[in-house]
């Protein structure tokens, strides 16, 4: 089966579904394929644990202090325009987040740790159902089929549909179903 929509995202964590509602903001029609069954799907955005940083530093930071950091925690592999571009949009970002129903709790004694997701979890090593991650993640969900959006559990992308050089779809493993 074929279905097509104007984007495939492919995994709903943090950016997948930041990718999907900004998707539908804009009127476009956008499909998020996440491979966990779960209701609370296992996703690194749930094991975090909700602080908001940039390098660990302060997203509210100067831009020139948070591109540097993100530059040097790169080891050379970042392009300096494209951590500026991410340093000059986080504080928006995390703006955009609340604005989408996540909630701050109280900051934490360290500079980096201003901005973290409420209700805040304790700190362990492991996913915690109800707390900050978990419930801007849920919030972020519905917000997207709110807006129309799709949402697929079970959808484990297997391979890109690649036409004329471009990428024009995916191919998922449930039911060999198509998204393009």
């Amino acid at each position: 089966m074929e279905k097509l929509f104007d984007l495939a995202i492919v995994g709903g964590g943090y950016a997948g579904l930041t990718a999907a509602n900004r998707a539908a903001q804009l009127g476009l029609k956008a499909v998020v394929l996440e491979r966990g069954a779960e209701e609370a799907y296992p996703c690194n955005s749930r094991y975090a644990g909700g602080v908001l940083h940039v390098s660990y530093h302060n997203v509210t930071d100067p831009v020139p202090e948070l591109t540097r950091a993100i530059v040097e925690i790169g080891e050379g592999w970042t392009r300096p325009e494209l951590a500026s571009a991410m340093a000059g949009s986080s504080a928006r970002a995390v703006e955009w987040l609340m604005a989408e129903g996540a909630e701050l709790g109280p900051p934490a004694n360290s500079s980096w740790r201003k901005h973290v997701l409420a209700p805040v979890r304790p700190p362990v090593n492991q996913m915690e159902k109800g707390h900050g991650s978990d419930v801007a993640l849920t919030r972020l969900e519905r917000n997207f089929t709110g807006r129309g959006g799709e949402f697929h559990r079970s959808a484990r992308a297997t391979s890109l549909i690649v036409e004329d050089g471009r990428c024009a779809g995916v191919n998922i493993d449930n039911n060999g179903s198509r998204h393009a």
